[in-house]
């Protein structure tokens, strides 16, 4: 059984003990932290047979937990509303579906990706939401498969290859790669 994972605040850089925002007694493991783009919410999200996303507010208080199917950790992104994820698709002729929660931890839209994910997803307050996919083209070698979606409908807004990238940044404009 995994150790007990907690997630703490200090006020002040001089605080000797710090206040208690979350503590997982679960069977999942792997905890990632993510801060939402505008710093007000915080969302853990710990993997295992299934996975589980807690949103943080900015009070330091638990807003909800919500367990779902396994979700691919490279994949998980906060948004300036919620949060996007891939998981294993249920949408016809899908491998995966890219999953956006609002910030009160309702689903807002599904949308199909037809590869895996092969690389960190990326937000840009520019509005999408970039997902790096496996492809089975040629160009796979020397180019990298992104796909972007809108970050409020989950409409597929560019599937391009691009120059294959070690690091990325989303921007107001896009992305850095």
């Amino acid at each position: 059984s995994p150790p007990p994972v907690q997630i703490v605040a200090y006020e002040r850089a001089t605080d000797t003990q710090p206040k208690v925002l979350y503590e997982s007694r679960t069977p999942f493991h792997s905890p990632q932290l993510i801060a939402a783009p505008d710093r007000e919410d915080l969302y853990v999200m710990e993997s295992g047979e299934g996975a589980q996303i807690t949103r943080i507010d900015a009070s330091g208080q638990i807003a909800w937990q919500k367990t779902t199917e396994w979700i691919e950790p490279s994949s998980f992104v906060a948004t300036d509303d919620g949060v996007a994820f891939a998981q294993f698709g249920s949408l016809p002729k899908s491998l995966m579906v890219l999953r956006a929660l609002d910030r009160e931890g309702r689903q807002r839209w599904e949308a199909p990706l037809q590869a895996r994910v092969g690389g960190q997803s990326i937000y840009s307050a520019a509005g999408f939401v970039a997902v790096p996919v496996y492809s089975n083209s040629d160009q796979e070698r020397t180019r990298q498969h992104l796909m972007s979606f809108d970050v409020r409908t989950g409409q597929l807004t560019a599937d391009a290859f691009v120059d294959r990238f070690i690091y990325s940044a989303g921007t107001q404009d896009g992305l850095l790669i």
